[in-house]
This record gives C-alpha cells, structure tokens and sequence, in this order.
C-alpha cells in the first residue's frame, strides 16, 4: 500500500518551477496587453499595473524623459504617498543625486535592497524614501534600441536582495515596455507630423485664396512667387492687371522671367 498522499500540496523543490511557470505566463499575458494599448498613459498603466502585482512590489511608477531631454516626467504611479508623488510631478530633473536620474544617466538599473543602502547612496533623499515607508527599491531605465526613453521605477515593502531571476523578470518587463512606449511615442511623432502638415496645407490654401483676390481687384502690378532651390523664380500668380496691360501670365513670367519685360535701362534697379 503506498503512502503517497495525491491531496498533498506540492513540494517545495516544485514550487520555484510553478513560480516561473506563473510569471511567464504573466509575461505573455502582458506582451497581449502592451500590443492592444497604443496611447502613452495606457502602457504605463499595464506597466505599472503588472509590475506591482507580478514582483509582489508594494508601489510603482513609469516616467518618461522630457522632449528637451532635461528631465523625467511621470505617466503612471500607483501605492505611492500623495506626498511623495507630489515631489515629483509634473516632472523633476534627471541629475545623479536620485536612483531614477542615475539608471537614465548610466543606462544601468539600480538595485537597493534596504534603506540603509539607499542612504548611503543618496542621503539627500532619505526623508522623501522614509515617507514612502518602503525598505528596498529598484530603478530599470527603459531603452528600445540602446536610447534611454524613460525610466520604471518599483518599491518593496521589506529589505530584499532581488535574485537572479527576479532581476531577470524585471527587466524582461521593462524591455516590453520600452519598446511599446517606443510605439507608441513614434506613432505620436507621425501624428503630429501630419496634423501639422495639414494645418501648414490649410493655411497656405487659404494664403493663396487670399492672394488670388487681392490680385483680381488690384489696378497694381502685383503678383507672387517662389524661390526654387537652384534660385530660379516660379511664378505661382500674377494680377489681371499685369496679364492686360502686358500680356504676362505666372506661366509665361516663369518660363520667360522678369528680365524680358523690364526696360533694358531699368534692369539695373531689380538685378
């Protein structure tokens, strides 16, 4: 008769293997999530989000360096006092005097297992860490193809000497989210772009419109024109009044110049 209990819980051998069975599903339960969210604040979220919960973090934040590259400024935070995040939004300076400034300056994560290794770093900031009332930190900066874009931080509740394989975890995660915000940051870049070459469309649209106009009711002698890169001129419209009296068109004047219909004695004053 064997004594083997089917109803017993698994050994603690087998346990680490369920721990990383767990967590990879984790993983490619966040890879699903980071593909779905486009938008900035969405990625941060599921960052953030699953960061805490999967690393058993009791606090967490994503901030992303500023356009000006200066410095960080926060997309999402979560288990922080109000107090804490406060200090640090709308944005704060990327310098070596805070864990966050030193992993976007070296490229490096940092990694603080207790309090008394954060005061030895960065006294300065010791009262802000305490008001957290978290022991051990990391700080993992964010680089999709070797640029630092930004940075997630995560605090433990207890001292922790972060294993080989959570560290692992941690910045598998952090690499998702680096090249999603990447993504996400190139689709902006493209947005903006287009947005604002439809609106430099509009306005020269309505430029012109303005123009065509002017030169309809003008008894003058006016018109407009480009400069093209090789110093030519392209006649974009001229008024009716110069078409009537001297017979010129833009497309005549471009093909022709100004110089075949000013007075050989006057070319001087314009050359």
């Amino acid at each position: 008769m064997s004594d083997h209990n089917h109803g017993e819980p698994p050994s603690a051998a087998a346990r680490p293997n369920d721990f990383a069975f767990e967590r990879l599903l984790g993983l490619q339960s966040v890879t699903a999530e980071l593909s779905a969210a486009i938008g900035l604040d969405d990625i941060a979220g599921v960052v953030v989000e699953s960061g805490v919960r999967m690393v058993g973090a009791a606090a967490g934040t994503l901030m992303l360096v500023s356009e000006d590259g200066t410095a960080l400024e926060p997309l999402a935070t979560r288990g922080y006092p109000r107090s804490t995040v406060k200090e640090f939004a709308p944005r704060f300076p990327i310098d070596a005097g805070s864990p966050a400034g030193v992993a976007v300056l070296s490229g490096e994560p940092l990694w603080l297992r207790s309090t008394a290794e954060f005061a030895a770093r960065f006294p300065q900031h010791l009262e802000t860490h305490l008001a957290t009332g978290y022991e051990s930190l990391v700080a993992a900066p964010l680089r999709p193809f070797g640029r630092t874009i930004g940075v997630v931080g995560l605090s433990f509740a207890e001292a922790r000497d972060f294993s080989d394989a959570e560290r692992a975890f941690i910045l598998t995660l952090t690499g998702q989210a680096a090249f999603a915000l990447e993504r996400s940051l190139l689709y902006e870049r493209e947005h903006r772009a287009r947005m604002d070459a439809e609106r430099a469309n509009r306005l020269l649209k309505a430029s012109e419109e303005r123009f065509r106009i002017f030169s309809e009711i003008s008894t003058d002698y006016t018109f407009g024109h480009f400069v093209e890169p090789d110093g030519s001129a392209r006649f974009d419209w001229v008024s009716d009044s110069i078409t009537r009296r001297l017979g010129v068109t833009a497309e005549t004047a471009s093909v022709d110049g100004w110089a075949a219909y000013i007075h050989p004695d006057d070319r001087h004053v314009v050359e």
